[in-house]
């Protein structure tokens, strides 16, 4: 009978020793659970914070942009690599309408001009309407100075500021001042000479072979139906450019992907 007691005892002692093990693992994960919750709510108001950090970022973001897109002027210095910001209203500038340009490139564009102007607007479309001599010169001609952008079908935008009024009349005629550009290589291009700064504005006549405008000799000249001719070239010869064909990557001949032309009011 002692020894029946004395087994029972020992058996008891053993299920002591494991409920008192189990509760020290239960304490142990009530530890880790509490911890565990401690953590999460700490990174919860991390979150929280960040969150809110990001949206006063944002706003403040967001009104720096509206400000510097509402009172935008872009001066460059004698190598136009250093920008600086002065008041400038873009509201009265149909440059939004281009379906050329983006907007670095049309403050770029605007820093180039010699006096700040005080609205430009969208003249001639090849896209939106036809790309035909007679066109252009009906919403083109007596107009100036302008600003004439073309999009070629390898990519390259380039063009020219222009001094002098269009004229069909097939004729050479002096454009003072006058410059053309390269949106890829971010530089403009005065004629070697006063005496070479000169535009042409060719005929209203409708055919294949008909130049529709001309900026220096063959510099830039656009043809009749330039969105199907391939005859339009970038033959650089009056205007200062580091080699002849730069303005369309060194391709003479191309076809024009868009052209537009821009009346510049000062």
């Amino acid at each position: 009978m002692k020894n029946e007691v004395t087994k029972i005892i020992e058996k008891l002692k053993n299920h002591l020793t494991d409920c008192n093990n189990i509760i020290k693992k239960n304490e142990n994960i009530k530890n880790g659970i509490t911890k565990l919750k401690n953590d999460n709510e700490n990174n919860i108001r991390k979150v929280v914070s960040y969150i809110s950090t990001i949206n006063k970022n944002k706003k403040e973001t967001d009104l720096l942009l509206n400000e510097s897109f509402k009172n935008l002027e872009i001066n460059f210095n004698e190598n136009e690599s250093n920008i600086n910001y002065k008041e400038y209203n873009f509201n009265s500038y149909n440059f939004f309408n281009s379906n050329i340009l983006k907007e670095n490139d049309k403050t770029l564009l605007i820093s180039w001009l010699p006096n700040k102007p005080s609205k430009i607007n969208l003249l001639f479309d090849t896209v939106r309407e036809w790309d035909n001599a007679s066109t252009f010169h009906d919403k083109c001609d007596g107009k100036c100075p302008t600003l004439v952008v073309i999009k070629s079908n390898t990519g390259y935008i380039f063009g020219g500021y222009v001094t002098s009024a269009w004229i069909p009349n097939n004729t050479n005629i002096k454009a003072q001042n006058s410059f053309i550009f390269s949106l890829n290589q971010r530089q403009k291009y005065y004629a070697s000479s006063q005496s070479n700064s000169i535009i042409n504005g060719g005929t209203r006549n409708n055919n294949t072979d008909n130049i529709m405008l001309k900026i220096g000799c063959c510099d830039i000249q656009i043809r009749h139906n330039c969105m199907s001719n391939n005859q339009n070239k970038t033959n650089c010869d009056k205007f200062s450019v580091p080699s002849t064909n730069i303005l369309n990557g060194g391709n003479a001949n191309f076809i024009v992907s868009n052209l537009e032309v821009f009346e510049i009011n000062y």
